[in-house]
């Protein structure tokens, strides 16, 4: 089950997660990744890297939980500084309540290769890997959408 160490709430109020926007190093595309068709929650659907907090994760600062998760997932670095919140979003089966953050790395994703350039992540996601997407293509996006990207398409906080 996906949930197993996980930090419970109350059963009414779910688990806290987070989603992570990841940019490139000139702030101009993001990594997405589709969950893997294998996945016992929300298989095939697009979301940003991140995960559900652990109950580990309560003796660290956030920065380090989602460093631990980020980590996990997906096979680039990100810098702890750049770490910082955007919002405060639920799930979408009211379940969770999933922090939005933000981290930079230091890829330098050419606009030209952007969609050819692919980054590798766990058995989480399809074909272990994840890809870069130019934040003007977002409302391009028709697969089912976890809240994360879902807030950027209805939120443009990203030009």
């Amino acid at each position: 089950m996906h949930d197993k160490g996980k930090i419970p709430f109350k059963s009414s109020l779910g688990c806290l997660g987070f989603q992570c926007v990841v940019l490139n190093k000139n702030r101009n595309a993001f990594l997405i990744g589709e969950r893997a068709h294998t996945s016992d929650y929300k298989p095939g659907w697009l979301t940003l890297p991140g995960g559900i907090f652990e109950l580990d994760d309560t003796k660290k600062t956030v920065h380090k939980a989602c460093l631990r998760e980020l980590t996990e997932e997906i096979a680039i670095n990100v810098k702890i500084e750049s770490l910082r919140l955007r919002a405060i979003l639920r799930e979408q089966n009211n379940l969770g309540t999933i922090l939005l953050i933000e981290a930079e790395t230091d890829s330098n994703v050419p606009r030209e290769r952007i969609k050819r350039t692919k980054v590798g992540g766990n058995e989480e996601w399809e074909n272990n890997e994840l890809e870069w997407i130019d934040i003007a293509d977002l409302n391009t996006l028709s697969k089912p959408l976890m809240e994360g990207i879902t807030f950027l398409k209805l939120n443009p906080i990203y030009k």
